[in-house]
């Protein structure tokens, strides 16, 4: 899985790179939603290790981020992150021993499944208007009508323990367990 942006310091938006105020850098504020992307696709992950760098100016977090996974099936998985990049590089590739699913860039909804003996196929998924506005707009609907939301705070804080897992092991140099 590859994310590849730009984020530059901004007063404007503080948040960015701020440790106090974003809890983290590339990780937290990017790569949160390819973990949960991985977790939705390839299951629970059992442990991680991480490498990260700090070197742009004006990034109290990281602005880059490797992270390495593994699921509880013994999937490996691999996230790169940068927001120190000028070509935006959004795309994961999941292979296995029958095919591949190569999506990207995800932007464009993009997906292509490849099996062995067969032709390629591909797929484009319709683009959301906004990023977070359909997903924003329903959730305070069903918070106001007292449904169930569409995706539970466990899933969150889920997310939020391999990232957490990923920054100590950036801290100590060892793969470490999320915890629960």
């Amino acid at each position: 899985m590859q994310l590849a942006d730009y984020f530059g310091s901004d007063p404007e938006r503080p948040w960015l790179t701020s440790r106090a105020l974003s809890g983290g850098g590339a990780l937290a504020n990017a790569g949160s939603h390819w973990v949960d992307l991985t977790r939705h696709l390839l299951g629970n992950i059992a442990s991680v290790g991480a490498q990260c760098s700090s070197h742009a100016s004006g990034f109290e977090t990281e602005d880059t981020i490797a992270v390495q996974m593994e699921t509880v099936e013994h999937a490996l998985v691999s996230l790169s992150i940068t927001l120190q990049s000028l070509i935006n590089m959004n795309e994961f590739d999941i292979t296995e021993t029958e095919g591949r699913l190569l999506a990207g860039p995800l932007s464009e909804g993009r997906l292509t499944l490849e099996r062995a003996g067969a032709e390629p196929q591909t797929m484009v998924l319709p683009r959301a208007r906004s990023t977070h506005a359909e997903f924003i707009a329903e959730l305070v609907d069903r918070l106001r009508s007292d449904h169930p939301v569409p995706v539970p705070g466990e899933e969150a804080a889920a997310v939020w323990h391999i990232m957490e897992a990923a920054y100590r092991s950036r801290a100590t140099g060892i793969r470490q367990e999320p915890t629960t």
